[in-house]
């Protein structure tokens, strides 16, 4: 007996011809509906596709086997009941050779057919995180020990402003960090070279309309509404049946206190940005409620106990916020400055080194897959856009959709790579994404979960 889906589900299921985005909760179903649509579209009993004309991007390569697998029994069924259909028969064959894959993989694939164009030695090799971690450290030792000796003055400022106890490890660290930021951009060296002057301020006007204060607020809001949305969610899991709903009025009360300064939307301008911001930042958290579970037999403990989950991410996450004035950060910026720009200095150098280091024994890791993949999927503008590439074009012709499971935790590089072979910008909007913005409180770093807001 199949799966009897909702009415929103089905048409989730049903929707053609748009760029459609899905906010799904786990636990809602989200991959049987993915696996129903692919089927129906292989399926189309008028217009049928075939499976290898789908690019469908899973969060792990344990994702990618299980869909896979989903996908080929429910194809099966369906020949079952059409044996004579030639062309279920022939998805069999194709489905073993279909881009149901992770990002990394999808590169990867990339590359091996694609070598030539970015003057790649095809017999290079991925290595695996371990590998990479070993190499960096290495690459690192070596470079630090090398600007200790000859550095000179501006090197001895930064090392000494960011390691003042003199254990360069951190500086080092500093240096991977920042580097790995730019590396989940679409153009790494673009990016540094843009933020090496973030800290050149005289005045605080100057920094109220500075590129780094609006992306300093920038990114406290996205995480305040990130804090907001675990909460809704809090909520959402109070009022289900069997939910901890003695918790309901406590997080209620809460999130009101914290969000105080949000009561008319988020504030407009700098000064009430902060403000309400400080509130937020400033909370001073009381413990929740307790009840007894005899009390209550209709609470259910895993709901209760994801609710406590939530609502202890959301408490590190508003601990970890820090709101200053602007006089006291223009004061910072003025002493930072010169340390700053010097440790982007260090950073593209150090990046230099390290892709000398993979060139010269062919070996490259896992952003350099995206980077490269990039590389051969867009051409840079004159202005600095990156625009589709004539071999992003003949993917376009071949893939009809591109499903995307997880697209909260997306990248700015995954999406210019996965847009580069969608034809949105042709009228063609051929995009399936499936996420939910509220799990990425818990997710990596440099996830963009905006991308999935915007």
């Amino acid at each position: 007996m199949g799966i009897r889906f909702t009415d929103r589900q089905q048409r989730v299921v049903d929707a053609r011809g748009h760029n459609i985005l899905v906010s799904a909760a786990a636990g809602s179903g989200k991959t049987a509906v993915l696996t129903a649509r692919i089927v129906e579209m292989v399926s189309d009993s008028r217009h049928p596709v075939d499976i290898d004309r789908l690019l469908v991007v899973t969060f792990t390569r344990a994702a990618a086997a299980e869909m896979r697998d989903r996908i080929g029994k429910a194809l099966a069924a369906r020949l079952a009941q059409d044996p004579e259909n030639r062309h279920l028969q022939a998805q069999e064959t194709l489905l073993q050779r279909a881009q149901i894959t992770t990002i990394d993989s999808f590169c990867n694939y990339v590359l091996r057919n694609h070598f030539s164009a970015i003057d790649l030695d095809p017999g290079f090799r991925v290595m695996d995180q371990t590998e990479a971690e070993l190499l960096r450290a290495d690459v690192m030792d070596a470079f630090l020990e090398e600007m200790y000796g000859e550095g000179g003055p501006a090197f001895t400022e930064c090392a000494a402003y960011f390691c003042p106890e003199g254990d360069d490890s951190g500086l080092g660290a500093m240096i991977r960090d920042l580097l790995t930021r730019a590396e989940s951009q679409p153009v790494p060296e673009r990016w540094l070279r843009q933020h090496r002057e973030d800290y050149a301020c005289e005045t605080v006007e100057q920094l109220e309309q500075s590129a780094w204060m609006a992306g300093w607020l920038d990114t406290l809001s996205e995480t305040a509404d990130r804090i907001r949305a675990a909460y809704d969610t809090m909520l959402e899991l109070c009022a289900l049946p069997g939910g901890p709903h003695p918790y309901m009025d406590f997080l209620r009360q809460e999130k009101e206190e914290l969000f105080a300064g949000y009561r008319d939307g988020r504030p407009e301008g700098t000064e009430a940005m902060l403000k309400a911001l400080r509130i937020l930042s400033g909370h001073s958290f009381a413990r929740m409620p307790a009840f007894q579970a005899r009390r209550y037999p209709e609470v259910d403990a895993g709901l209760r106990d994801r609710v406590k989950d939530l609502r202890t991410g959301a408490k590190d996450t508003v601990s970890g916020l820090t709101v200053c004035i602007p006089e006291e950060i223009l004061e910072e910026m003025r002493t930072a400055e010169g340390p700053v720009r010097t440790l982007f200095d260090l950073t593209l150098a150090y990046r230099d080194r390290l892709a000398a280091a993979k060139k010269e024994k062919n070996i490259i890791d896992f952003a350099d897959l995206e980077h490269y993949a990039l590389k051969i999927l867009t051409e840079e503008t004159e202005d600095g856009q990156l625009v589709p590439s004539a071999t992003a074009r003949a993917y376009r012709q071949h893939y009809q959709e591109i499903l995307i499971d997880e697209y909260q935790d997306s990248n700015e590089v995954q999406e210019v790579l996965l847009k580069a072979v969608s034809g949105e910008d042709e009228g063609r909007y051929d995009r399936f994404m499936v996420g939910d913005v509220k799990q990425s409180i818990y997710r990596f770093r440099l996830a963009r979960p905006e991308i999935f807001m915007d």
